[in-house]
C-alpha cells in the first residue's frame, strides 16, 4: 500500500501527463511542469496518511510520512519561483529519516548511515557531472533536505 501511494500513483500521473502532452518529458525538466505532479504526490501522501492513521502504524513511522509531506510542500513552494534538485532533496530527506528512525529505535548502524550518505553524494555528484542540474539547484535541494531533517528529527527525538 505504501509503495502504491508513494511510487506507483505519482509515476502514473507523470506518465499520464506525458501521454496527454501536458509535459514535454517524463523527466519534468521545466519548473512549470513539476507543479501538478508535486501537488498530486502531496495529495497521495495525504491519502496514505489517512489510510495509515487508523491502521495501528507506530507514530514514529507517521512522522516520517509527515516529514516527507512537509518536504514535498516546501519543495512545491520553492519550485514556483526556482527549480530545485528533487533528487538531492529526496536523498537528503531519506538520510535524515534513517538517522532519525535509528535514534528513535536506539539502533547503532553507522555503516548504513555512511552508505546512504555516500549514495546521496554520488547521486548529487552524478547529477552535477551530467549537467542535469546546476550547483545552485543542488544547494537548494540540500538546504531543503536539512529543513526536512530539522522537522523530522525533532519530532522523532521528542517522542523518544
Amino acid at each position: 500500500m505504501v509503495f502504491t501511494f508513494t511510487i506507483i500513483l505519482p509515476v502514473a500521473v507523470i506518465l499520464l501527463m506525458y501521454y496527454l502532452k501536458l509535459v514535454e518529458s517524463p523527466e519534468l525538466e521545466k519548473s512549470s511542469e513539476r507543479t501538478l505532479p508535486l501537488i498530486f504526490t502531496s495529495a497521495s501522501y495525504l491519502g496514505l496518511n489517512y489510510v495509515l492513521r487508523g491502521s495501528g502504524v507506530p507514530d514514529y513511522l507517521l512522522y516520517i510520512l509527515y516529514g516527507a509531506l512537509f518536504t514535498l510542500l516546501t519543495g512545491l513552494l520553492i519550485n514556483l519561483a526556482y527549480k530545485v534538485s528533487l533528487h538531492t532533496l529526496g536523498w537528503g530527506a531519506f538520510s535524515a529519516s534513517l538517522i532519525g528512525l535509528s535514534i528513535r529505535m536506539s539502533l547503532d548502524i553507522p555503516l548504513v548511515y555512511s552508505l546512504v550518505i555516500l549514495i546521496a553524494g554520488f547521486v548529487g555528484y552524478s547529477r552535477l557531472k551530467l549537467n542535469v542540474t546546476t550547483q545552485p539547484k543542488f544547494i537548494w535541494g540540500t538546504l531543503q533536505a536539512l529543513d526536512y531533517s530539522g522537522f523530522n528529527l525533532s519530532a522523532l527525538i521528542r517522542r523518544a
